[in-house]
């Protein structure tokens, strides 16, 4: 239990600070001028609208319909163009791209049709493959691909890469099933 040893290494009132700093993050973003959303887990939440988000309680544990938001917000590792399309409009007319991370995806980025742009910058991936998004958002996004060759920075440009090929958007799926080599 990766929560339970890190607040016994941290103690108990430092716990609760970081439980109630953690607490206070918002579960969605949304750039309206230009047209994003960036969440942590794929689009995958049934919402009908951004009063789903701002009633959701995430201590309320006993709301099976707050349990389903939820889990889809933190924990879907993929979205079907249906769910995302549900999910951007509920949130706004004029969203076009959901920006998210949670999946390892060991090139560093992977573009999910024109709706989805799924970003890995931590774990299980080497250095040289992270990447983060650098987005003016006053300026508007066309789609996932756009995004994806506009705003993607190294998080590390002086590391080589290793799965990450230079900006290239050819219908391919870059997440690997196959055991990872070691990573740093």
């Amino acid at each position: 239990d990766e929560a339970a040893r890190l607040e016994s290494m941290l103690g108990p009132i430092r716990a609760l600070s970081i439980r109630q700093w953690i607490a206070s993050w918002p579960l969605v973003a949304v750039a309206p001028k230009a047209g994003l959303a960036l969440l942590h887990a794929a689009p995958a939440a049934a919402i009908d609208s951004p009063e789903d988000l701002t009633k959701l309680d995430p201590s309320d544990v006993t709301s099976e319909r707050h349990m389903m938001v939820l889990n889809g917000l933190l924990w879907a590792r993929s979205a079907s163009r249906k769910q995302a399309t549900r999910f951007l409009r509920a949130l706004g007319v004029d969203l076009r791209v959901a920006v998210y991370g949670h999946d390892v995806v060991r090139a560093g980025y992977e573009v999910e049709g024109d709706l989805m742009l799924c970003l890995s910058s931590s774990f299980g991936c080497y250095h040289g493959d992270k990447l983060y998004l650098d987005w003016d958002l006053s300026q508007p996004a066309e789609d996932a691909a756009n995004v994806a060759e506009r705003g993607l920075v190294p998080l590390y440009p002086d590391e080589p890469t290793v799965y990450r090929q230079q900006f290239s958007f050819a219908d391919q799926d870059t997440r690997d099933t196959a055991p990872p080599p070691a990573c740093r």
